[in-house]
């Protein structure tokens, strides 16, 4: 039901073929709780490097917790955006009244999920025209939409109401429980047996589930 019906949202929005998140069960369970506060907390920023996990982490948690909303929308930002195209991706349509276009997104029931937020920021670290004040919008408490952001960078001028999550490295436990669940599905597969000790993939990733 609504539960498939985000999943399929999601894989048409965005992610598509993404990879399935890679350890950070921590991360995962504050993204839930982030999640579950819902209108009175419905701004949610993660940041962390490039590469980290950021993107799987939060396709992760829409995939468990997103299913008490009638849609889900993600948006991988560019430099190109505006106010009207970021209306356009959440399905608001046009108006130029920017009161009125957060009013329309924020009484829906609806995930956002904006990717690659950091592209909208000038090389100054300030939002690009009109963006700053209509994200602030959408991050104020009291619709019935979400609204989570993912960066590379820290964005500015946001309500204290949003929660922010940092995606942090891998824990050595993490990336070695990854490496043998590498190990295994090789094995499975027909590869030949690596005989690299445990502590190898920590030395060699530190952290990074990319390098693994």
């Amino acid at each position: 039901g609504r539960l498939r019906a985000a999943h399929r949202s999601v894989l048409a929005g965005g992610p598509g073929g993404a990879s399935s998140f890679r350890g950070g069960s921590a991360c995962l369970a504050r993204l839930g709780e982030a999640m579950l506060l819902g209108r009175w907390r419905p701004g949610i920023v993660v940041v962390g490097m490039p590469g980290i996990g950021k993107t799987a982490a939060i396709t992760e948690a829409v995939y468990r917790y997103g299913n008490r909303f009638a849609a889900v929308t993600w948006h991988r930002a560019t430099r190109r955006d505006t106010v009207k195209s970021l209306a356009r991706a959440s399905a608001a349509g046009e108006n130029d009244d920017l009161a009125a276009l957060s009013q329309s997104i924020r009484s829906r029931d609806l995930l956002l999920v904006i990717d690659n937020a950091q592209t909208l920021l000038t090389a100054a670290g300030t939002w690009r025209d009109e963006l700053g004040r209509l994200i602030a919008a959408l991050c104020e408490p009291g619709g019935r939409a979400q609204f989570i952001l993912i960066s590379d960078l820290p964005l500015p001028g946001l309500p204290s109401t949003t929660t922010v999550s940092h995606v942090p490295m891998l824990s050595r436990s993490e990336s070695e429980w990854l490496a043998r669940e590498e190990q295994e599905a090789g094995l499975a597969a027909g590869a030949p047996a690596d005989t690299a000790p445990a502590g190898l993939p920590w030395l060699g990733c530190r952290g990074n589930p990319r390098l693994i």
